[in-house]
């Protein structure tokens, strides 16, 4: 069966397809990250697949087990929470990762300073804290006593979405 029509859905693997909607390719294919869907084709015994068409790069027919439907809209907001991010640069190397997740300032307050106590190998003093947003993002900065390295965290509001309707 060849759906062709614009807003026809298909169904793989927990994943709803859209014709006319976009998807994208977790396993980058030269360059190819996003595409429109406009055809699936889904035959017995076969693996499902859809043709993609990526603007100026053309079109190409791809297994839909290598692409991901991307949302058709962003739904309403249904709440806030505040993430907890902190960045690493030192004079061997850098990082930087989201640390937690809350509706809580204050644990995650609680949170960089676990963090901080929690690597002995790394000492630091604070150089500053900043609140922007009425107080709804707060940043920490921090040096390395014996070193030029910067440790920074940032605490800062983050929308919550519902989950795709259609999953």
């Amino acid at each position: 069966m060849i759906f062709d029509k614009a807003g026809q859905t298909f169904s793989a693997d927990g994943r709803v397809f859209t014709v006319g909607g976009t998807a994208w390719c977790p396993r980058e294919r030269d360059g190819e990250l996003f595409c429109t869907v406009r055809a699936i084709r889904a035959e017995d015994n076969e693996a499902p697949t859809a043709q993609c068409d990526f603007g100026e790069d053309g079109t190409k027919c791809l297994p839909l087990d290598v692409l991901e439907p991307v949302s058709p809209s962003v739904p309403e907001e249904t709440g806030k929470l505040y993430v907890l991010y902190y960045i690493y640069d030192g004079s061997c190397d850098a990082n930087n990762s989201a640390l937690g997740i809350s509706s809580d300032k204050s644990i995650l307050i609680r949170k960089m300073l676990d963090d901080l106590d929690g690597d002995s190998s790394l000492r630091v003093r604070p150089v500053y804290a900043t609140s922007y947003a009425d107080g709804d993002m707060l940043h920490f900065s921090f040096e390395e006593v014996d070193g030029d390295g910067y440790l920074g965290y940032t605490i800062m509001p983050v929308p919550v979405y519902p989950g795709s309707a259609d999953v």
